[in-house]
């Protein structure tokens, strides 16, 4: 059994033990963390879906993906929380795609990429919003770069997600393209399943121009800066230690005593994250209400960990409401959130 062994300087790496106890440390002195209960506004308290998948947030409008049973996607009145208009992008059409990836692009585009096929499909929000559900437009990606997880970050740049090559992210501009980022583990020899033990989560605020990388079972987190150009590391974090071994050229992981959280979003002032906390009381779920779902909501987190841009803690929010779903607008600091009381419910929280 190996133990990891980060070696980058004090400044750059920060240790979090647990679930972060009850301080944290910030510019050479120790800061209480402000722990609250805050109740979130229901917007919908009963999304028709057996799975809702991805969340994005518009300037007039939140679209919800419903990956089981139909794949549509839900556009939803942002200030009423009522549904205007439902995309149909997966199937055989010319405006549809066979297996879809979403993600937004700027204050008003939703694309449609397809993890099999180069294509993929522009939408206009507020296009949508007023009635014309066709695509604005129809491009295709790099032949060698379908399949893998991609981020608009401007009109100029696309950033891939390379968990199975050299390094985690590569950004692509025209014809340029620009390997990028730290691992959460140093290793020697080469392994040969890289794309799934690095696999992560990506979010990226195009105002405030923060990247964050998060691998749950690393329990690690990363902050990178956008110059317009280029990416620069900020600041790593490690949750917890990892020890691991590797056999066959497979890297194997034991269980952290406490993940890195696999949702989160990038507000104006904040690097919000879906978390579970130790420290706070969860509200009592009946696991009864929630048999014959896929999963078992009785034991999703509660709360949200809320940190500012240097990527240090500064609040805890209890919701006492299950949320697996979080995206913000990127100027504002309201969050909103999929959540389940018993059913799926859309809502919003200010933090």
């Amino acid at each position: 059994m190996i133990s990891s062994s980060l070696r980058h300087p004090l400044s750059q790496l920060t240790f979090v033990v647990g679930a972060l106890a009850l301080s944290a440390y910030s510019g050479g002195k120790t800061s209480v963390v402000e722990r609250i209960v805050k109740k979130p506004q229901v917007l919908d308290a009963d999304l028709l879906t057996s799975m809702p998948s991805d969340l994005f947030v518009f300037e007039k409008a939140i679209v919800w993906h419903s990956a089981i049973p139909d794949d549509d996607t839900h556009l939803v009145n942002r200030q009423t929380g009522d549904e205007v208009c439902v995309l149909k992008v997966q199937g055989e059409g010319p405006y549809e795609v066979a297996t879809p990836d979403l993600q937004k692009s700027g204050n008003d585009s939703l694309v449609v990429y397809d993890l099999n096929s180069p294509r993929a499909l522009h939408f206009s929000v507020s296009a949508c919003l007023s009635g014309d559900t066709l695509p604005a437009e129809v491009t295709r990606q790099p032949e060698d770069l379908r399949g893998l997880t991609c981020l608009p970050i401007d009109a100029k740049h696309t950033l891939y997600a390379t968990p199975a090559h050299s390094h985690p992210f590569l950004l692509v501009r025209g014809e340029e393209r620009t390997p990028f980022g730290t691992f959460p583990l140093k290793l020697e020899e080469e392994i040969t399943n890289g794309g799934d033990v690095f696999q992560g989560t990506i979010s990226y605020n195009p105002n405030n121009r923060k990247l964050v990388y998060s691998n749950a079972q690393m329990a690690y987190m990363a902050l990178y800066d956008w110059n317009g150009r280029h990416f620069h590391l900020a600041k790593e974090m490690r949750l917890a230690e990892v020890d691991y071994e590797i056999t066959n050229r497979e890297l194997h992981l034991d269980k952290v005593k406490q993940k890195a959280p696999s949702a989160l979003t990038i507000t104006k002032d904040y690097i919000v994250c879906i978390s579970r906390d130790k420290e706070s009381a969860d509200k009592k779920i009946d696991a009864a209400n929630y048999r014959g779902r896929r999963q078992n909501f009785a034991r999703t987190p509660q709360q949200l960990f809320v940190y500012n841009l240097d990527m240090e803690l500064q609040k805890i929010i209890n919701l006492q409401i299950p949320v697996f779903r979080i995206a913000s607008d990127a100027t504002s600091n309201t969050v909103y959130l999929i959540g389940v009381n018993p059913d799926f419910c859309l809502l919003s929280c200010n933090i």
